[in-house]
């Protein structure tokens, strides 16, 4: 039998080193929740059309580009809204159409003799950046330009599967 004077020293210890943990039960909520950081959401972009051929790939690959960034995301308007906002040719953007958006910008490319200059404005209208992109021209007949490219990237890879397989069959 253990002597009842060593049953209470252990009960005290073990009480002792309980308390803390036991009162932690007993602490009240907080009154209110603590406030969030806001989530930051991008500035909104509106690409105007570029090119006046149908599926205008210049505009697609920068809305593209914005897309795939966490900086900017691109808004994405109806035919009807863009030919109201701007249409290739013209001087002026009418800005209007897109006070009703969260758009933040407005980027407008045009095609230049050597390129394409870019124009970012504010909704305002006021200029906020400008460059010009220097592009090579396309061939005049690109058909055959592509299918001489095609074929010497297939002969290369043809000698390289050769090569590979000569030096497995080993």
């Amino acid at each position: 039998m253990i002597p009842r004077s060593r049953t209470l020293f252990v009960a005290a210890i073990a009480l002792l080193a309980l308390a803390p943990a036991m009162h932690g039960q007993n602490r009240p909520a907080p009154a209110r929740p603590q406030p969030q950081r806001p989530i930051e959401v991008p500035p909104a972009v509106v690409v105007l059309q570029i090119d006046t051929t149908e599926g205008d790939s210049t505009r697609t690959i920068i809305q593209r580009d914005f897309d795939f960034g966490d900086r900017l995301q691109p808004l994405v308007l109806d035919s009807m809204t863009m030919a109201e906002i701007w249409t290739p040719g013209n001087r002026s953007i009418n800005f209007r159409p897109l006070e009703q958006t969260r758009a933040s910008f407005v980027v407008r490319g045009r095609p230049t003799a050597s390129g394409l200059h870019v124009e970012v404005f504010n909704l305002k209208g006021k200029l906020r950046q400008e460059a010009y992109f220097r592009l090579p021209r396309p061939p005049a007949n690109r058909l055959a330009t592509v299918k001489d490219s095609l074929s010497g990237v297939l002969r290369a890879r043809g000698r390289l599967t050769q090569n590979a397989l000569a030096a497995d069959s080993v």
